[in-house]
């Protein structure tokens, strides 16, 4: 093989390696990236929307308690109450768009709600504990994906860096060999 073929096959390898390398950068960071956007899409806003779902219903039930004490009367809270009402069924209903998957748990919070506004006390604890846990399960999804995206940074940044050691070793020994190449046929000639 002449040296011309040898230094472009030598250098072709080295380069295409190093090509291989970030194209591979490249994968993993656009997975990151789809992971993030997932995050952002659905459940970042899920989480918000079950907090907004959890704080309009203890507005709703500092609101309902208002006359007891005295400091408003039932006619005059009934536009707010029907407002905050609006607003939790609207706040469901995208919350359950958002995650099809807790379709059943949203029902339920929406039975019980349905339940409460009617005057059914009885399961107000039991709303105020599905709204919380709601929101306490979408901060548990949001921190393992995160923590997910962390992994794979870490992982890719490791794989990269033994691939890059790969491929300046080979590079150190293509450039030897191809040193040694161009050098023997000199050597032969001064020795003879």
């Amino acid at each position: 093989m002449n040296i011309r073929t040898r230094s472009y096959l030598s250098f072709g390898l080295i380069l295409f390696l190093f090509l291989s390398s970030s194209i591979y950068q490249l994968v993993q960071s656009s997975k990151q990236v789809d992971e993030i956007k997932e995050v952002n899409e659905t459940t970042l806003k899920a989480a918000l929307i079950a907090q907004d779902l959890e704080q309009i219903l203890n507005t709703y039930q500092i609101q309902i308690l208002l006359p007891a004490v005295g400091a408003a009367t039932q006619e005059s809270i009934k536009p707010l109450l029907e407002r905050y009402i609006a607003e939790f069924t609207d706040k469901a209903t995208t919350y359950a768009k958002l995650k099809p998957d807790e379709n059943e748990n949203i029902q339920e919070i929406m039975r019980i709600f349905s339940d409460f506004v009617k005057g059914n006390n009885e399961e107000a604890t039991r709303l105020n504990e599905l709204a919380i846990k709601m929101g306490n399960d979408n901060a548990v999804e949001i921190n393992n994906s995160l923590g997910d995206v962390v992994q794979i940074s870490e992982e890719t940044s490791e794989n990269t860096i033994l691939y890059q050691v790969f491929v300046l070793t080979i590079a150190v020994l293509l450039s030897y060999y191809f040193t040694v190449s161009l050098t023997r046929p000199i050597r032969q000639l001064i020795d003879t």
